[in-house]
């Protein structure tokens, strides 16, 4: 399927007049939809919270900045130090190799997981306001498969 770039920041758009805590609510919804099958695919609990969080921090990498908003806001869905957060996106930037990997982890779940996925990586994204090329970018490649 192929996505205009006018689409996805249509799309960015939505998440963005939402607020904090309704944001907080969809990804955390999201996510324990998520978790659950990444757990079930991986064969593992830990695997599949390990799933969770690259895609998490590849999200919160694609632009290649942190602000203290999505670092708070990954800590309050996750409860881990924002500090923890930090360290994630850090090593996150460093390996652009985590984004492919998300994108294959997207591309697999597509038909059972595709719209939490989605609502899960838009929150993340949306949570400070600034749609940034990159992850407009970023969004586009997710949706853009065969």
């Amino acid at each position: 399927m192929e996505i205009s770039k006018k689409q996805v920041i249509q799309l960015l758009e939505v998440f963005r007049q939402q607020s904090y805590d309704e944001l907080l609510v969809i990804a955390a919804t999201s996510a324990s939809k998520l978790l659950p099958v990444f757990q079930r695919v991986t064969g593992s609990t830990q695997e599949g919270m390990t799933c969770l969080i690259l895609f998490i921090g590849t999200s919160l990498a694609s632009d290649g900045k942190l602000s203290e908003l999505e670092a708070k806001f990954v800590s309050d869905l996750l409860g881990v130090s924002e500090n923890q957060i930090n360290t994630l996106v850090e090593s996150m930037k460093e390996n652009t190799t985590y984004a492919d990997v998300v994108d294959k982890i997207f591309d697999a779940c597509m038909y059972e997981l595709a719209d939490e996925l989605l609502k899960f990586c838009c929150c993340i994204l949306a949570i400070d306001k600034d749609l940034d090329e990159k992850e407009v970018r970023f969004v586009k490649k997710l949706l853009d498969y065969e």
